[in-house]
């Protein structure tokens, strides 16, 4: 499996605070990274993944708490390419061996058609945790 392209987006916010405890932060981090793969696979792969995490401790330490959930996601999309004949030069591709290459004064364009899409799975996890 060749990976062709990438790209990927991650947010992420982060709180500090003192007030009724001790102290006390949050931090949330949101991550999509979508994969394009060479033939022959002829699918993308999506992956979301997001956290939240939040810790806080009692002014006199005897009291500690930790919250945490965690979701994510796996898509896949499935794709069908198929070469046109545009013409001599005029296209992209060029027929050699019975394989299509590259050749930017090729005969033929390739058209990617979006066949159905799947997901994965999904996964959940959330936990509480209590320190005294």
């Amino acid at each position: 499996m060749y990976e062709r392209e990438f790209d990927a987006r991650e947010i992420e916010a982060q709180y500090r605070g003192l007030g009724g405890f001790r102290s006390s932060n949050a931090r949330l981090s949101v991550r999509h990274r979508r994969v394009h793969y060479f033939i022959p696979t002829k699918y993308e792969q999506s992956q979301l993944a997001t956290s939240f995490d939040y810790r806080a401790g009692s002014s006199n330490g005897l009291l500690e708490m930790s919250i945490n959930y965690r979701l994510s996601r796996e898509g896949v999309d499935r794709t069908a390419e198929t070469f046109l004949r545009v013409g001599n030069g005029q296209g992209e591709y060029r027929l050699q061996d019975g394989v299509y290459v590259p050749d930017p004064f090729g005969d033929y364009i390739r058209v990617v058609e979006f066949s159905g899409a799947e997901n994965v799975g999904v996964k959940m996890q959330r936990g509480a945790t209590l320190f005294a």
